[in-house]
């Protein structure tokens, strides 16, 4: 697989991953379905801003705050639902509150195009080196179960909608877990690329064996 030239697994072709898995695999009730698809919104949204502002580098990551603060002053439609919303009878929250919960919300669509960047590096550098062929799963804090497979792109990623609220406790770092099917090879806190290399490394340099159908595997010690 490393020989091969394939396309870069993109902010694209994995909202089309998520798209598809909707499609296939839910059956549903209405109320359901109108709930996965406010879901969908998000995931969307973040998705979109990511692949708007592609951050490479930390450096960029003030930039970004920036920008994404300066839209949201500027969002005439965002500041009239905070205002509606505070002025509701049942909601407990004064406006002077609500405007300055609105950093909060800065703070986690920064965290999100982050964190769905650096995935896409680590997605793109694990399938350079796993084997295809060997049922290899990466785990992302528990909402992207990326699995390698032998068709291109090469890479199928499953939302993990059971967990869908943990998308608002992203920082700037999130643990990798990398499995063959049921078995844990690594489990890891990934900040930065170096993490993911030290991954790949720990997962192809140190090994100890164990038995699966006719094949020897290897799980990290």
């Amino acid at each position: 697989m490393t020989s091969k030239k394939i396309k870069e697994y993109s902010f694209d072709t994995l909202f089309e991953d998520i798209l598809s898995e909707c499609a296939n695999n839910f059956d549903i009730s209405e109320k359901y379905k109108r709930e996965y698809g406010e879901k969908l919104i998000v995931i969307k949204l973040l998705l979109n801003l990511g692949n708007l502002y592609k951050i490479n580098n930390p450096e960029e990551i003030e930039i970004l705050n920036r920008e994404i603060e300066l839209n949201l002053n500027h969002n005439d439609m965002l500041s009239g639902y905070i205002f509606f919303v505070s002025q509701r009878k049942h909601f407990d929250h004064l406006w002077s509150y609500m405007r300055w919960y609105k950093d909060s919300y800065k703070d986690f669509l920064v965290n999100s195009i982050r964190f769905f960047s650096n995935i896409l590096v680590d997605i793109n550098m694990l399938r350079k080196e796993i084997p295809i062929e060997e049922n290899f799963h990466a785990i992302f804090h528990d909402i992207l179960d990326v699995e390698f497979i032998s068709q291109e792109p090469y890479v199928k990623t499953r939302f993990l909608w059971e967990n869908f609220q943990k998308l608002v406790t992203i920082q700037n770092k999130y643990i990798i877990c990398v499995k063959i099917k049921d078995n844990v090879l690594k489990v890891a806190n990934r900040q930065d690329t170096t993490d993911t290399q030290k991954i790949i490394k720990t997962i192809f340099n140190k090994r100890v064996p164990f038995q699966n159908k006719n094949k020897n595997y290897e799980i990290i010690e």
